[in-house]
């Protein structure tokens, strides 16, 4: 985080970089007044700088009150949509009058209490003791994480907290799409190793996902049973083949 304490419009534009990020204004005793994110940060905040006339009432106050400034440089603006929404969580500026209810972004929710826990998509965190991943841009990007979790790790997709009595496994074990725990087709242990490995592809430690499985494909293929070594193997190409660098901003 770069600091200013002087909002001169000079100074600024020899310091402001052109990349996209998040910029945090300040009154004098430091608290956070406004957060905003924008494409290039420069000319975001350089526009703060215009005749009065031409900026709406609550901008002008916010400026009349705003005595510092920081800014945080990200790789993109999606990054700088995130980091935003977190600050606005986190500080409460009095002049964001949008973004302060966690109910504007969608998060996956994840019960590990749970016997056979499942991923849910979320707008409100809670103190549940349940772990929250996101938040996420869109309904739709959230979407599109939780369809990828489906195909390679087949979480169930059954409600509630208990599982439904069944005689056969649903149409989502049939499609290959969940693990068929409601006619205990897996085991209480391999479910419960398969939500572990969603949280750690979920908090991004890819790495030491993909050792782990490793490690199981290779004891699966010891024990003769080439068949869940395979499914393994399908699973690391497909994490693979998924990740991509990304700057988790906390």
């Amino acid at each position: 985080m770069h600091s200013l304490y002087e909002l001169n419009p000079v100074s600024l534009r020899k310091v402001l970089p052109e990349n996209p990020g998040v910029y945090l204004f300040k009154e004098n005793s430091g608290r956070v007044i406004y957060v905003g994110k924008a494409k290039s940060l420069k000319q975001r905040v350089l526009s703060y700088f215009r005749n009065p006339k031409d900026i709406d009432q609550k901008t002008s106050l916010m400026m009349k009150k705003a005595c510092g400034l920081d800014f945080i440089i990200t790789s993109t603006e999606q990054e700088a949509f995130i980091l935003e929404s977190n600050f606005i969580k986190e500080f409460m500026p009095r002049y964001n009058i949008i973004l302060r209810d966690d109910k504007q972004y969608p998060c996956l929710r994840l019960d590990m209490k749970e016997s056979y826990a499942r991923l849910r998509i979320v707008r409100k965190i809670k103190k549940d003791g349940a772990i929250y991943f996101g938040p996420f841009s869109s309904a739709y990007s959230v979407r599109n994480t939780l369809r990828l979790i489906d195909r390679v790790f087949q979480l169930r997709k059954c409600k509630g907290t208990g599982l439904p009595k069944r005689t056969r496994p649903c149409l989502n074990y049939q499609m290959g799409r969940c693990l068929g725990p409601c006619t205990r087709v897996v085991a209480d242990g391999d479910y419960k190793k398969t939500v572990e490995q969603v949280r750690l592809f979920l908090e991004g430690r890819n790495t030491e996902l993909i050792n782990r499985m490793d490690k199981d494909m290779s004891a699966a293929s010891d024990q003769l049973d080439f068949e869940k070594a395979a499914r393994i193997r399908d699973q690391i190409a497909s994490i693979r083949n998924t990740i991509e660098k990304q700057h988790v901003v906390s």
